[in-house]
C-alpha cells in the first residue's frame, strides 16, 4: 500500500512541477492581467497556465530546430518557470488580505445547507477515482501507433526530425514537443498525466468564463460537462484534450477582449489560437469562428 501511495504521489509532484512551471513561464504573456483585480483570479491564472503552456512548447520547437533537445533544456525550462513563477508570487495579496480572504471562503462554508455541503463532498468524492486513470501504461490506438513513437524519437534524436517509418510523419505536433519533453525527465505515465491536466484546464476556463459571463450554475455545469465527456482522454496520451484547452483559452481571451477593449486580450486570444491549429489539424475547424469574432470585435 506505501508503494503504490509512493508511486502515485511521485507522478502528481511530477505534474505539480509542470504545472508551477508553465504558470511562471506564462507571466510574459499574460501576467499584465493583475492589473485587472475585478477579474476573478482563477480565470487569469488559467489562462496563465495556457499561455505558459504555449510558450514551453515554442521554446521546446526552438530547441529541437536548433538540435538541442535534452533533459538540460528541460530542466532549464522547468526551472526558469519557477523562478517567474515565484516572482508572480510577490504580487499576491498582503498576508493579511490573505487571511481575510481565507475566513471569508470559511464563513461562506459555514453559511452553506447541509444538503450543498453534500453536493462538495459528493463531487470530490466523484474525481477520486480518476486520479488513477492516467497511471496506466500506453496499451493501444494512436499513442502507440504516433504520438509517443514520435515524442521518443525526438527524444534520441536531441532534435527534430522526419521518421518516414511512422503513420503521418508530417504532422501538427506541438503537444508531442510536451510529450517528449515529459519522457526525458519522467516516463510514458507523466505524458497521460499531461493530457488529463489539459482536459481539466479547459474545464476550469470553460468554469470561469461561464461564471463570470453568465452566472456559477452555468459554469459549474458547463465545466463538470467538460470534465466528464473528456474522461475517456484521461488514459492515453492523445492530444485532443490539449486542443481543447488552447481553443478554450483563445475564445475566453477573446470574450475579454470585448468585455475591457484592452488589445492584449486580443493578441493574448490569437497566440492560443496559433498554438491550438498547430496541436491538430482539426483544430483548423474553429478558425472561421474565432476570425468572425475577432473581425467584429476589432
Amino acid at each position: 500500500m506505501v508503494a503504490v501511495f509512493s508511486f502515485v504521489l511521485y507522478h502528481y509532484i511530477l505534474l505539480a512541477v509542470f504545472g508551477v512551471a508553465v504558470f511562471g513561464l506564462g507571466r510574459p504573456l499574460a501576467g499584465w492581467m493583475a492589473s485587472y483585480p475585478q477579474l476573478p483570479a482563477l480565470y487569469r491564472w488559467s489562462l496563465q497556465v495556457t499561455a505558459g503552456a504555449g510558450v514551453a512548447i515554442v521554446l521546446l520547437f526552438l530547441a529541437g530546430v536548433l538540435g538541442v533537445f535534452n533533459s538540460g533544456v528541460i530542466l532549464g525550462l522547468v526551472l526558469s518557470g519557477w523562478v517567474m513563477a515565484v516572482a508572480t508570487l510577490t504580487r499576491f495579496p498582503s498576508p493579511g488580505r490573505t487571511v481575510a480572504a481565507c475566513k471569508g471562503l470559511v464563513a461562506r462554508w459555514r453559511g452553506t445547507t447541509p444538503a450543498q455541503r453534500c453536493g462538495v463532498v459528493a463531487l470530490l468524492l466523484l474525481f477520486l477515482p480518476l486520479l488513477g486513470k492516467p497511471l496506466q501504461t500506453p496499451h493501444e490506438w494512436d499513442e502507440l501507433m504516433y504520438h509517443l513513437p514520435y515524442a521518443r524519437f525526438w527524444a534520441e534524436q536531441g532534435s527534430l526530425a522526419v521518421n518516414e517509418w511512422l503513420r503521418y510523419p508530417l504532422s501538427a505536433y506541438n503537444m508531442n514537443l510536451l510529450y517528449s519533453g515529459a519522457l526525458l525527465v519522467g516516463s510514458d505515465l507523466l505524458t497521460h498525466l499531461l493530457h488529463m491536466f489539459f482536459g481539466l484546464l479547459a474545464a476550469s476556463l470553460t468554469f470561469v468564463a461561464g461564471r463570470f459571463f453568465l452566472d456559477w450554475k452555468v459554469g459549474l455545469g458547463a465545466g463538470l460537462l467538460v470534465v466528464f465527456t473528456g474522461l475517456w482522454g484521461y488514459d492515453n496520451a492523445y492530444v485532443d484534450l490539449g486542443l481543447m484547452a488552447f481553443w478554450a483559452g483563445a475564445f475566453a481571451s477573446l470574450a475579454l477582449r470585448y468585455q475591457y477593449r484592452d488589445a492584449r486580450y486580443a493578441l493574448l486570444a490569437a497566440a492560443l489560437a496559433g498554438i491550438a491549429v498547430g496541436i491538430k489539424y482539426q483544430g483548423l475547424y474553429y478558425l472561421p469562428e474565432f476570425a468572425v469574432l475577432a473581425l467584429v470585435l476589432e
